[in-house]
């Protein structure tokens, strides 16, 4: 029988588990609310306007999913308590300087795109 994986918490600032129920909440919500800007206000922004639909794309996606994301995200984090300990951000959010491997693995990527893009 498999165990049960579980966070490993971080010395300095230990994590807290948000369960399913509350990121199927929060990830659910911006899911289907980007489907629903996709699939009507980007397209008719772009019909009304003559512009092209991408442009939208950044302006809908950036101010109506991916800034609440990280307003709900901030919330939480105040909600843990550490928000603005030095460090806690670099810490909770894991963020490292990239070796030879993370850059190999990141422009294999590009490449890819580009082939699927142009291809």
């Amino acid at each position: 029988m498999r165990q049960k994986e579980t966070v490993k918490p971080n010395a300095e600032f230990p994590l807290q588990k948000m369960g399913v129920g509350v990121s199927l909440a929060i990830f659910g919500t911006a899911s289907i609310l980007l489907i629903l800007e996709t699939k009507f206000l980007i397209p008719a922004l772009s019909q009304t306007t003559g512009m092209e639909p991408i442009f939208f794309w950044f302006i809908v996606a950036g101010l109506g999913i991916f800034t609440p994301l990280l307003i709900t995200a901030v919330l939480i984090l105040k909600k843990e308590g550490a928000l603005f300990q030095p460090g806690f951000w670099i810490s909770r959010l894991r963020f490292k300087q990239l070796n030879t491997r993370d850059w190999l693995w990141s422009l294999g990527a590009i490449i890819q795109l580009g082939f699927l893009v142009l291809g």
